[in-house]
C-alpha cells in the first residue's frame, strides 16, 4: 500500500497553502484503509553545512509525514568548517550554498516557519547542532587498509567534474573520509538517545538522510513496510545496501549506527574485515547483528544526491546516478514487478539533472 501513497500527487507547488485538516481529508479519501498508523520517527541529516540541501525534503518528506499524523523530528548534525569542504574524489562547487553562512538559530528558524507556514502543529520538532567534527583522523588497524583505491574511468567535464591528480582517489584517504562520516552518526545516534531521554519515549524508526539528498516526490513512511528491517534505495545500491538515505527500526538503530565505526576496533570478528566501501561496511555490520535488509524502488523513495551548483539557480544532479534511475524507470521490470510507474516530470528533471534552488 506505500506505492498507493506515494503515488498521490506531490505537494511541492501548493503545501503553505492547506491546512492540515485538508491534507488528512485529501489522504483518506485517496488512500481509504492504507493511511498509515501514526508513529514516530527521528530523521538525521548529517554531513556539511555546505552541501546542505533543505527544501525538498520538508516540502516531499517532513510535511507530509506530519501530516498524516507522524511525529516527526528533524535532527541535524553538521560539519560546519565551511572554509574546507571535505571531498577526494570530484571537486564540486559549494562556494554559495542557501545554509552555507547559517547558524544553529537561523536553521532553527528557517525550519519551524515553513512548518508554521505548512500548519504542521506540534507533530514537528527541530534539533540543530553545527560543530567541526569531534574527530579528525582515524587510526588504521594493523597494516591493511579496510577500504579500496577508487579507480576513476571516466570524466564529465560538461558537468563541471575534475579529475584528482592520478585519476585514484587513494585507499588511505576514503578511509578517512569513510570513518569520518560514519562516526557522525554514531554521535548523531547519542543524541537522539538523550532525546529519547528527555522526552520520556522511543522513535519508531531511524532516518538517515544525506546533506544533498534532493527529494523530488511525496516519500511517505509507515511501520508495516519500514518496521523490523534496514530499507534503503534499489538503484545503485551494493549487497543490497545504499547508503546515501537509509531508514531502519530504532531496535537496531543502536547497533547499527553504533558498530559502524566502534567495531572496527573493538569487535573482533569484524575488526579485520575489508569492506571496500561505506555500503558494503553497512551490510557487513547488518548482517552481523541479524538485521532484515530491503529495498525500495525509485516510487518509494524518490531521492537523488547533488553534486553542489550547477549556477546561482539550480544544483547539479549525480549524472551518473541520476542515469541509474532513469535506466530503472525504463526496466519493465519496475513496472511489472513492483508496480511502480515513474512520473514524466521525473524524467524530465532527471534527464536535465539539474534542480532549482528554491
Amino acid at each position: 500500500y506505500l506505492l498507493i501513497i506515494n503515488q498521490v500527487n506531490s505537494i511541492d507547488d501548493n503545501y503553505d497553502t492547506k491546512s492540515k485538516a485538508y491534507q488528512l481529508s485529501y489522504y483518506n479519501n485517496n488512500t481509504s484503509k492504507y493511511l498509515p498508523k501514526p508513529i514516530r520517527i527521528a530523521f538525521l541529516i548529517t554531513g556539511q553545512l555546505a552541501r546542505l540541501e533543505l527544501t525538498s525534503k520538508i516540502r516531499n518528506i517532513f510535511i507530509p509525514n506530519a501530516r498524516i499524523g507522524h511525529q516527526v523530528d528533524i535532527i541535524i548534525f553538521l560539519d560546519n568548517q565551511v572554509d574546507q569542504i571535505k571531498q577526494t574524489f570530484w571537486k564540486f562547487d559549494y562556494s554559495n550554498t542557501p545554509f552555507i553562512h547559517y547558524d544553529e538559530g537561523e536553521l532553527t528558524s528557517f525550519l519551524y516557519d515553513r512548518f508554521e507556514d505548512a500548519q504542521t502543529g506540534k507533530s514537528t520538532k527541530v534539533y540543530v547542532r553545527l560543530d567541526s567534527p569531534s574527530q579528525d583522523k582515524y587510526q588504521i588497524v594493523g597494516t591493511v587498509i579496510p577500504v579500496a583505491d577508487k579507480i576513476i574511468h571516466k570524466t564529465n567535464d560538461k558537468m563541471g567534474e575534475v579529475m584528482p591528480e592520478g585519476g585514484i582517489e587513494k585507499a588511505a584517504d576514503r578511509f578517512q573520509n569513510n570513518m569520518r562520516w560514519l562516526s557522525g552518526l554514531r554521535d548523531c545516534m547519542k543524541w537522539v538517545q538523550k532525546i529519547e531521554y528527555e522526552q520520556q519515549m522511543f522513535y519508531d524508526l531511524v532516518v538517515r538522510l544525506r546533506d544533498d539528498s534532493y527529494v523530488f516526490d511525496n516519500w511517505i513512511l509507515n511501520y508495516e513496510w519500514y518496521g523490523n528491517k534496514l530499507t534503503s534505495a534499489r538503484t545503485a545500491s551494493f549487497r543490497g545496501v545504499n547508503d546515501h538515505n537509509f531508514v531502519v527500526d530504532r531496535k537496531y538503530a543502536d547497533e547499527l549506527f553504533r558498530g559502524l565505526t566502534e567495531d572496527y576496533y573493538f569487535n573482533k570478528s569484524l575488526a579485520h574485515d575489508h569492506w571496500g566501501n561505506p555500503e558494503h561496511r553497512i551490510y557487513l555490520i547488518a548482517n552481523a547483528y541479524n538485521i532484515p535488509i530491503q529495498n525500495n524502488t525509485i516510487c518509494q523513495q524518490p531521492i537523488v544526491p547533488l553534486r553542489g551548483l550547477y549556477d546561482s539557480n539550480h544544483w547539479l544532479m549525480h549524472t551518473s546516478y541520476a542515469k541509474k534511475l532513469i535506466q530503472e524507470c525504463n526496466d519493465p521490470l519496475t513496472k511489472k514487478l513492483y508496480d511502480c510507474k515513474c512520473d514524466d516530470r521525473w524524467i524530465h528533471m532527471l534527464n536535465t539533472s539539474v534542480a532549482v534552488i528554491d
